[in-house]
């Protein structure tokens, strides 16, 4: 089964299980947070909006053809990402609707303290290096302008130069923090997760996976806005 035909298997799933009570709408709801709405058009048509990593997504659902439809718009231009991200997104809201709602917690943690973090310490330094290698001294202005393209927002994090937030679901949340260069000093990076996220029990690879597809699309907002070219990768995959 493809990607495509998985997600829409999950999302069909889902549906059906709303339509029958078999889960609870207003949980469901507490779970998408702000990213999405759930709205039931009429009896026969449910629609889901998602707004994340710069996409908008809606996703029709009839109940009478067992028919799915999607359109949506991509604000940062790497539409491929679509159907891993429905994907993750899709498997990540099933654990989650069987799991508890969590409140958002003051503390983060990196990978290396996430379930089965220490063997994605090495991908953490490919995430980090592709970072600092392609937004070279960047200001907070320009992160100002990609938070509303990507659906996240800026947070004070310590010393840091800038640090950007986005939420995912409930329970999901991640953030870069970025320093700049200076003195003879390379500047750095690193990816943080809300630490509620060590409640959720998801697992490491899901986590990765679509750290990589939002990291993957931070970049690519960043080069759509300042119309700069690759320096070293054009992304992670390269």
């Amino acid at each position: 089964m493809s990607l495509k035909e998985n997600w829409i298997e999950k999302f069909k799933t889902i549906f059906l299980k709303l339509n029958n009570k078999e889960i609870e709408e207003a949980k469901f709801q507490k779970i998408l947070e702000d990213k999405g709405k759930l709205e039931f058009l009429n009896d026969d048509v449910v629609r889901l909006n998602l707004k994340i990593f710069g996409f908008n997504i809606n996703i029709y659902f009839n109940f009478q053809t067992n028919n799915l439809n999607l359109n949506f718009e991509d604000a940062v231009g790497r539409d491929e990402d679509l159907d891993h991200l429905l994907f993750l997104y899709a498997k990540i809201l099933d654990q989650r609707i069987a799991g508890f709602i969590l409140n958002q917690e003051e503390n983060f943690v990196n990978v290396s303290m996430l379930h089965g973090g220490l063997v994605a310490k090495a991908y953490e330094k490919k995430v980090v290096d592709f970072i600092v290698n392609e937004m070279v001294d960047v200001d907070k202005e320009i992160i100002e302008k990609m938070s509303k393209i990507m659906d996240g927002f800026m947070v004070q994090h310590s010393t840091a130069d800038w640090a950007f937030e986005l939420k995912i679901v409930n329970g999901f949340r991640i953030r870069i923090i970025y320093w700049k260069g200076e003195n003879g000093i390379p500047p750095n990076a690193s990816i943080l997760y809300g630490s509620e996220i060590l409640k959720t029990g998801l697992p490491i690879e899901d986590i990765t996976i679509l750290t990589e597809i939002f990291v993957n699309r931070f970049v690519a907002c960043y080069r759509k806005i300042t119309g700069k070219k690759p320096r070293k990768w054009e992304s992670l995959y390269s």
